[in-house]
Formats: C-alpha cells, sequence, structure tokens
C-alpha cells in the first residue's frame, strides 16, 4: 500500500509569480540549491505554504527553511543580496524548532528597506535538492495571492509498513564536496554555527567544514565551527558523506550563503594573504594608591556612588570526588536542568534573549564538548571540575581569533560552564 498524494503548497505571498530563469542570482538561477519560482512581493508579509516545521531561521531573519510533514523541505529567501542588511527591516515571528501551520505568518519585512538596499525583492521559493521528490508548478506567471496554489510536491513513494533499513556504512558512498565564498555577513558565529548542526539533524551523513588553510570541523559541532574563524567572503569547502549526503549540502549550502564570485580567484586570494601574529595579551598591573585610570563608560549620564568590583562565581574546588559512575551521573542530571531552563527561555523569551537561548542550547549539547567532559570523569576528574576544564580548553582556541565575534564566544562559553557548575554545586 502506498501514499502518492501531492502536497500542494500555497503561496507564501502576495505579488507576481514567475520562474526562476531571469533570477538576478545566479545560484537561484541556475537552481543550484533546488528548484522552484520566485514571487516579487506586494506586501511585508510571509506565510507558512504548509503545515510543518521550522528547521532554521538565519540571524539575518531574510530567509526561512521549512520541513513538511512528508519530508519535503523548503527554503524561502526573501529578496536576493539580503544577508547584507544583518537583519534591518525583517522581524521573525518563528523560530527553529517552531511548529507552524498553513497560513501562519512567519515573518514581516519592510519592502521600503528592500527595494532601496537590496539588490532585488524577488523572492525565490524552492525545493531544495532532495533524493525522490519531484516539484509539480501549479501557478501561471502572473499576479498571485496569499494561499493560492503555487506547488505540488511530489514525495518518493514509500511501502506502508516496510521494515526499516538498517544503518549504512558511509564508507560504502562516495564523499560529495562543494567549495564556495560564504556570504554570512559576520562569519560562522553562534547562531549561524547552531543552524548549521541543527539542519543535520535526524540525516544519517558525515559532514565538515574546511578551511581554504586546511582547518577541519564536524558541521554538528557548534564550537568547532566557531573555531575555524570563518568570515565573511572566506573560502570554504563543504564535503558530506553517508546515504544523505546530497540532502545535506543542500540544507546547508543556503545557510551558508554562497557568494557569486570566482572561487578560484577566492581561492587564491585566501592563499596569497600574509599571515599575521597574534600579539601576546599583557595583564593590566593593579592601580598604585591615589593613581586614577579612565574608564568605558557603560551608559550615558552622571551617577554618584560607591564603585563595587564585580567579581564572577567561582565553583568551589573541595567538591568530593564520587565514582566515575555517579560523577557522570550527576553531569547528566545537571546538563538536563540547565537544558531544561535553556529551553523555557527560548519558548517565552522573543528577539536576542530568545536568540542567545537557542545558541546556548546548540552549545550545551555540542558531542564534542559533552564527550570530552565525560572523558576526564573517565580520568578520575569530577563533573565540575571535568565541564570546567571541557569549556576552557573550547574557548582557548577562539580567544586568538582576531575577529571580536568569535573572542566574545568565549564569554558565552565561560556562562554556560559556570550555569551547569551552578547546579553540580548546589
Amino acid at each position: 500500500m502506498t501514499s502518492d498524494a501531492p502536497l500542494i503548497l500555497g503561496s507564501p505571498l502576495e505579488g507576481w509569480c514567475a520562474g526562476l530563469e531571469d533570477c538576478p542570482d545566479a545560484v537561484f538561477r541556475d537552481r543550484l540549491l533546488g528548484d522552484g519560482v520566485s514571487i516579487d512581493p506586494v506586501s511585508g508579509a510571509l506565510r507558512a505554504p504548509f503545515d510543518g516545521t521550522v528547521l532554521t531561521l538565519p540571524a539575518s531573519q531574510h530567509a526561512v527553511n521549512l520541513r513538511a510533514d512528508n519530508g519535503a523541505e523548503i527554503l524561502i529567501h526573501v529578496g536576493i543580496d539580503t544577508v547584507g542588511l544583518s537583519g534591518e527591516g525583517f522581524d521573525a515571528l518563528v523560530a527553529p524548532g517552531d511548529r507552524v501551520k498553513r497560513g501562519q505568518l512567519l515573518l514581516r519585512f519592510d519592502l521600503a528597506v528592500l527595494a532601496s538596499r537590496a539588490a532585488s525583492c524577488r523572492t525565490p521559493v524552492l525545493l531544495l535538492r532532495q533524493e525522490g521528490y519531484r516539484l509539480e508548478r501549479l501557478a501561471a506567471e502572473g499576479p498571485i495571492a496569499f494561499g493560492e496554489p503555487l506547488l505540488a510536491i511530489h514525495a518518493p513513494q514509500r511501502q506502508v509498513g516496510a521494515s526499516v533499513e538498517p544503518a549504512h556504512d558511509d564508507s560504502a558512498f562516495a564523499p560529495l564536496s562543494t567549495t564556495l565564498r560564504t556570504g554570512l555577513a559576520h562569519g560562522i558565529h553562534a547562531r549561524p554555527a547552531a543552524g548549521l548542526g541543527a539542519a543535520l539533524k535526524d540525516l544519517d551523513v558525515d559532514a565538515a567544514l574546511v578551511t581554504a588553510a586546511g582547518a577541519r570541523a564536524d558541521v554538528r559541532s557548534p564550537v568547532a565551527l566557531m573555531g575555524l574563524g570563518i568570515g565573511h567572503g572566506d573560502v570554504v569547502h563543504l564535503e558530506a558523506q553517508g546515504p544523505e549526503a546530497e540532502r545535506a549540502i543542500g540544507l546547508l549550502l543556503p545557510q551558508l550563503e554562497p557568494l557569486p564570485d570566482a572561487v578560484g580567484d577566492a581561492v587564491q586570494a585566501c592563499n596569497e594573504r600574509p599571515a599575521t601574529e597574534q600579539e601576546p595579551q599583557l595583564a593590566p598591573s593593579p592601580p598604585k594608591p591615589g593613581e586614577r585610570r579612565a574608564a568605558q563608560a557603560a551608559a550615558p549620564g552622571l551617577a554618584l556612588g560607591p564603585v563595587w568590583q564585580w567579581r564572577p562565581w567561582v565553583p568551589p574546588q573541595d567538591i568530593a570526588v564520587a565514582s566515575p559512575a555517579l560523577e557522570l551521573q550527576a553531569l547528566d542530571e545537571a546538563l538536563a536542568q540547565v537544558r531544561g531552563h535553556l529551553a523555557h527561555i527560548a519558548r517565552k523569551e522573543v528577539g536576542e534573549g530568545a536568540a542567545v537561548a537557542t545558541a546556548h542550547l546548540a552549545l550545551l549539547d555540542d558531542p564534542s564538548l559533552v564527550q570530552r567532559a565525560r572523558t576526564l570523569i573517565g580520568d578520575g576528574q569530577g563533573a565540575s571540575a571535568a565541564w570546567g576544564a571541557a569549556l576552557e580548553e573550547a574557548a582557548a582556541p577562539l580567544a586568538t581569533l582576531h575577529d571580536p565575534r568569535m573572542q566574545e564566544r568565549c564569554d558565552d562559553l565561560e556562562d554556560l560552564s559556570r550555569q551547569v557548575q551552578r547546579v553540580l554545586a548546589g
């Protein structure tokens, strides 16, 4: 028994529907990410084309990646070159992981900002490359309203009740790779790193990003991705291997915002870039009695009162170490408690608060961090010391990068370290 009823996508925008043949961006025009249509919007509202789940939403809020209940994954990219707006003119009303209903308002955008700042308002609506899925265009070129039939997506026919295939050996699959220059306005920092890892959830694939210098990071590890120090315009190699490698590349590419520049020129420019040495950071000397020092203002205005030195909470050093089994259990329970706290914030807060909590959740579930802490516990350390050491090791390479945003992620890791250690300390 099979089910072959197609998924009908309602138009997520109102405007003028057209093909991709004359799209201003070659990535969409050449269907590198997938096939579909484009809509030139006449209003600044984007609605869900079907019931499904929000997979990814970049910090710039200019694109939404959705998964339908039949497994089809759709990318709606509002405008062309809109990542450079860094979120200006966009107001997202959903977050990754949210369940959405057909017709639900996903985000608002300012058409005036797009018309004056972006390369084009044309909005591609794409079925991302997925094996077995087939697209059928329903809307003719011309005006289209919200919800009108736009595309039909035919999913691969699956036998109902068929047994699940055993896990595949990745070595049986040829690796896939592509080279691009990332157009992420601020490079790969916490939120893009979290989004890249989330895109691979439930996929049977191994994927990695490799810099032009050869540094490599597992896409599922946000900390490792941030440690690469990838900035706007940098050349990266995206590699994937496994039964769902093609699908994974199709999901990851739009999040990296490939630039249309010639990759060969970019690689040469990267290779010719002179290496710079990191200047040593000297600790400031304490002030001498009576010495005055200039301070950095935290807020405008004047205030009178005593000055207090803020000192971060330091975990106690005299915690008795139990058996490795009990320490592992304590760590798992602490991680679960902090995870629940962050998930609550991500659900209840809006804007920056929810985004930070979501990014911290991704860091908390970073397999490299958790495994390192578990290894240290197996070597005889307590749960608190092991977790602190694992995050300190992860932060060390970030602190050496020249990008201030990457260095700021050290604060995120320290904050996350203290949250878990506070729970462990009771």
